[in-house]
């Protein structure tokens, strides 16, 4: 039997060195809380249970590779601070391993393995704290006066695949990502 002394000092030494105990799902490392998307590898990330899915799966694998290679990738590639859609931007790629679809359910853990990499470009606004209420943020003076301007966040469904701990198996779903920030118009009144 263990004693509540031994639960205690283990809970006190894990929290102490920023990891959590998650008995009924993946732990949400810290700086990932309120996110979507997670690129901080977590302390219970299944790297082992994963790689040997591919390894012992091979159609899943090659299916995998198959479908990767033969996509017609029309990513946009937008540099640092790009005012595509005259709207500053931060464009950061990333390599999740959380995807959180509905922050009353645990995260979904993204695949992530030597055999198989999911990266993904995210495009967000910059909002400038120097912008006031009913001043343009875009656009600048070809708007005219009776119009107000904001920059938009842009997104659309990617599939991942994720793995799932209880069945044991790899599936794809649907996450929304950021792709870029248009400028939009309204009347002012």
């Amino acid at each position: 039997m263990v004693s509540a002394a031994l639960v205690l000092l283990t809970l006190s030494t894990l929290a102490v060195h920023g990891k959590e105990m998650s008995t009924d799902g993946p732990i949400i490392p810290p700086g990932c809380e309120g996110e979507t998307l997670c690129d901080i590898k977590p302390a219970d990330y299944p790297q082992e249970e994963i790689d040997s899915y591919l390894i012992n799966n091979p159609d899943f694998h090659k299916r995998l590779k198959r479908e990767f290679l033969g996509k017609n990738l029309n990513a946009v590639s937008l540099a640092e601070g790009s005012t595509k859609g005259n709207c500053k931007t931060n464009v950061t790629f990333t390599t999740p391993y959380q995807k959180v679809t509905d922050p009353s359910k645990l995260p979904r853990v993204i695949v992530q393995s030597q055999y198989y990499q999911q990266k993904i470009q995210q495009v967000t606004c910059v909002t400038s704290s120097n912008v006031k209420k009913n001043e343009n943020q875009c656009f600048g003076a070809l708007v005219q006066n009776n119009k107000r301007t904001q920059c938009i966040q842009k997104t659309r469904k990617h599939r991942l695949v994720v793995y799932d701990r209880e069945k044991q198996k790899m599936e794809e779903i649907d996450g929304i990502i950021n792709v870029d920030c248009i400028c939009d118009a309204t009347d002012a009144y």
